[in-house]
């Protein structure tokens, strides 16, 4: 695959390999894994190439994992590695899933708590008015109802809205048990 631009080619990472081998950074040894092998430049690249042919160069992006002379059990022992990898990041996602979940929950619970405070306060038509400082404007419970039911992804004076009531008033009554149990 050539890019388009030809100098797109310059600032092309670049590995060279030699008696079927990578090169490793800085000309540090060899290795016949790709991911450790180093990055070179066209130009240091071509530089290394022209001696004597026992250098080759290609675009790191056209290389295969492993280099033609690397051992099977470095392959292992490198793809064995890589599973390690996968795991430790797949259990580091689940881990902030599972955080992410438990907060959409608290956050479920607490809404579920004010529900029907709001949707009683908005029955008797409270307002709370607009401070002083103008730090709180002025609204009324009803405002609060339909962003609690649009912070539910629901539509206020809906079935499923509704139907959450209930489950509120219960889920207040819980809490007040729990509250009078550890006072």
């Amino acid at each position: 695959m050539t890019p388009a631009n030809p100098d797109a080619l310059a600032d092309a990472p670049y590995v060279l390999l030699k008696r079927g081998l990578f090169e490793r950074p800085g000309h540090h040894g060899y290795t016949g894994v790709l991911r450790h092998a180093g990055r070179f430049s066209h130009e240091e690249a071509s530089a290394y190439a022209v001696h004597g042919g026992s250098v080759t160069m290609m675009l790191a992006s056209e290389a295969p994992a492993y280099s033609p002379a690397c051992w099977h059990e470095t392959q292992v022992e490198d793809l064995l590695d890589l599973l390690r990898i996968e795991r430790e990041a797949k259990a580091a996602a689940e881990a902030r899933a599972a955080q992410l979940q438990a907060e959409v929950e608290a956050k479920d619970r607490a809404i579920l708590l004010l529900l029907p405070f709001v949707d009683y306060a908005a029955g008797e038509g409270l307002m709370f008015v607009e401070t002083e400082d103008g730090d709180h404007p002025e609204m009324d419970a009803a405002d609060i109802m339909a962003a609690t039911a649009d912070a539910l992804g629901l539509e206020l004076g809906s079935d499923a809205y509704l139907s959450l009531l209930p489950d509120g008033y219960a889920a207040i009554r819980a809490a007040r048990a729990a509250t009078a149990r550890e006072g």
